[in-house]
């Protein structure tokens, strides 16, 4: 736990659950009361000291209500699942319509708790798929979404905190190709950016991105890829799991936003 007092969580506090937007607007907040769960305690292992809690919310609060509908809509399951796998199959199909090459689909960029940082594995790049070659391309700009942050806390009293996590969409864009591509503004990297990731027992965090619906909204030109990017964040612990989808966008003239 963090803080002056690293209290652990125990039966009769209070935590809170919120999401708030780049400019630390609350766009979410859930208040849950932990109690505790005799069934935990009677399961769990007597060579463990794992807390015998469950949490039982109290009251939530929708502030975005965008992101609201995201998470209505969007499945929470865990980190890019097989439906998630498929549906970017069919998006890579629907990119080559285009003519762009998506280099991944799906990543993971958080996992065992730490962010992930090799980009070869952790990120992608949307260019013409007559010149794969990121390196080919010139100019390119760098961007960012601005950082969403993700906290489990203590409430009123922030005696500690369980999940800091904060995640942007970053990379470059603006990339002008080479000989024999076609004109337009490119995306030669598109990664998350984690720049806090700190979770503590007995809690633990994975996250993951999957590319969806690739499209140029420029002409054949002069191209202009777009595509959204769904981000999943999923807590999870014996006292209570928590699942998140976040929505963003990249544009190869504009760079990333967060929807």
């Amino acid at each position: 736990m963090t803080g002056g007092n690293k209290e652990p969580p125990k039966a009769g506090d209070q935590m809170v659950e919120e999401i708030t937007d780049p400019d630390g607007n609350v766009m979410f907040r859930a208040v849950y009361e932990l109690e505790q769960d005799p069934q935990a305690a009677k399961l769990r292992r007597a060579a463990t000291d794992e807390p015998s809690l469950r949490a039982v919310k109290k009251e939530e609060v929708w502030l975005d209500k965008e992101f609201e509908e995201i998470q209505e809509k969007e499945p929470t399951e865990g980190p890019v699942t097989r439906g998630a796998a498929a549906g970017a199959a069919k998006v890579g199909v629907d990119a080559a319509k285009v003519g762009l090459e998506i280099a991944k689909f799906g990543w993971e960029f958080i996992k065992d708790n730490k962010p992930v940082v090799d980009l070869q594995i952790a990120s992608t790049s949307i260019l013409s798929a007559e010149d794969k070659n990121g390196l080919h391309y010139y100019g390119a700009k760098q961007g960012r979404t601005g950082a969403y942050q993700y906290r489990v806390y203590n409430w009123p009293f922030e005696k500690w905190t369980a999940v800091d996590i904060k995640v942007e969409l970053a990379g470059t864009y603006y990339a002008k190709p080479p000989a024999g591509v076609p004109a337009g503004f490119y995306l030669p990297s598109v990664y998350f950016n984690v720049p806090v990731c700190t979770v503590y027992w007995p809690y633990s965090a994975s996250a993951s991105a999957v590319v969806m619906s690739p499209a140029n909204i420029g002409t054949p030109n002069n191209v202009n890829p777009m595509c959204e990017v769904v981000a999943k964040i999923n807590v999870r612990s014996v006292i209570e799991s928590f699942n998140r989808t976040f929505k963003f966008k990249a544009v190869g003239a504009n760079g990333f936003s967060g929807q």
